[in-house]
């Protein structure tokens, strides 16, 4: 374990902690059990406009209220505009920290980072947890909220979003939405997500694909993968893959601003290999496109000109560039300013 101190805020049910402080007991039912999720976010920092930006936090926090809790019979009280502007008087709470000259100190792949400066890019983790303190595997619940932020880089390192994601299916399947919802995001699917990306890691790519209990393409451990061919963009079917934010916007963009196909279907591991193109997308992936899946190269292995532009309009509508993508005005109801509006 790295032993470091960090001076970050959290937000801890309708209190300001600290980060480093312990939070979890030994006895809390969703430590011991996996009943605990949580959500993702990302902040941009605009030049020029001297203010940061959570992409759909309302979203993600309705996600978060009416399917994540909700699965696990947890009732948060506050609403998703409530925990949106907790989100973004944490971003301020801390990032004045860093205003004022003090040192940040973070975990990057478990090396210790020191940041002086605001970041680029701040993600948003809220949590929440069947917080009973008591064991049996069914204790009425009791619900625990936690938001916090940390410093943020490109999740799969700056190489593999300019080269592209070397992909690989491995054999964990993701879980049975009999037993739990794909709509939420629960820990126990990372559980598995965790199994699945070192298994990736350990064959040389990126980031791992997981089948269904059918055998199809379902979802990544960290990211939504989307295949394109012959000009339409093909998601899995929703019942075993999270409907993801990110996802859920570039499928907006493909039907308005580029006139696409947009279809929801099972597609088979080579209908995979098959694709013209391939993206992953999520609050960490962002947009990157995939050059090779179990060493099947997509295309030519560079960018195709389809992901290049839902790229593009990503990052144009979160950095609100027309250089990158004209019509980024008409989206920014996507865009929550921590600072003003």
């Amino acid at each position: 374990m790295v032993d470091f101190e960090s001076n970050l805020d959290l937000w801890i049910d309708g209190r300001w902690d600290s980060l480093d402080k312990p939070q979890i007991y030994a006895n809390q039912h969703g430590f011991n059990y996996g009943t605990t999720g949580f959500e993702g976010g990302c902040t941009y920092r605009r030049n020029g406009e001297d203010n940061v930006i959570v992409f759909r936090p309302k979203d993600r926090f309705i996600r978060f209220r009416e399917q994540t809790a909700k699965e696990l019979f947890l009732d948060v009280k506050q609403t998703p505009e409530e925990l949106t502007e907790i989100t973004k008087e944490l971003i301020r709470r801390n990032e004045a920290k860093l205003k004022r000259g003090e040192v940040v100190k973070t975990l990057s792949k478990g090396q210790i980072q020191e940041v002086k400066e605001p970041p680029q890019r701040w993600y948003v983790r809220p949590i929440v947890t069947h917080s009973a303190r008591c064991l049996g595997v069914y204790t009425p619940p009791e619900t625990g909220v936690i938001i916090y932020v940390e410093p943020f880089g490109r999740y799969h390192g700056d190489d593999a979003f300019k080269n592209g994601l070397k992909l690989k299916i491995v054999e964990q399947r993701r879980i049975d939405p009999r037993s739990l919802s794909s709509t939420a995001k629960l820990s126990a699917h990372y559980a598995v997500g965790y199994k699945a990306c070192k298994a990736a890691r350990d064959a040389g790519a990126n980031e791992s694909i997981l089948l269904d209990m059918f055998g199809y393409v379902a979802d990544g451990s960290g990211g939504s993968p989307c295949m394109i061919k012959d000009g339409t963009l093909y998601f899995p079917r929703g019942h075993s893959s999270l409907n993801g934010i990110v996802r859920k916007s570039m499928a907006e963009l493909a039907r308005k601003e580029l006139k696409m196909k947009v279809r929801q279907i099972d597609f088979s591991p080579k209908q995979f290999y098959c694709s013209d193109e391939i993206m992953m997308t999520g609050n960490a992936a962002e947009v990157t496109h995939a050059r090779e899946v179990d060493g099947h190269l997509i295309g030519d292995g560079s960018i195709g000109p389809y992901v290049k532009k839902f790229q593009d309009m990503f990052f144009g509508t979160v950095l609100n560039d027309p250089n990158l993508f004209p019509n980024c005005e008409k989206y920014q109801h996507w865009c929550e300013p921590v600072y003003s509006n």
